[in-house]
């Protein structure tokens, strides 16, 4: 990946689709340790993904466990004027 899309990447204006351990654990209100102890014995009352020592955890997922209401688009409101206008 050249450094120009890396940079790109790193500035996305979407929000991740996942969050790690770190931050799940921020927003559950409990340290790491206790999230990772959690993590490891599957006690957590979502479902993750493990990709080598990494705990990832769907936005969804977690937004659906602290009863944040998320959309699929992701805060994007579309421009009413953009939109096509049919023929009634």
């Amino acid at each position: 990946m050249s450094a120009i899309a890396r940079t790109e990447f790193k500035h996305s204006v979407l929000p991740p689709a996942t969050y790690t351990l770190s931050q799940l654990a921020a927003l559950i209100g409990c340290s790491y340790t206790v999230a990772h102890e959690m993590a490891q014995r599957d006690a957590l009352p979502i479902p993750h993904l493990r990709i080598g020592r990494r705990y990832l955890f769907r936005r969804s997922d977690v937004h659906a466990l602290l009863g944040i209401i998320d959309d699929d688009t992701m805060g994007y409101v579309p421009n009413p004027a953009a939109q096509p206008r049919v023929a009634g």
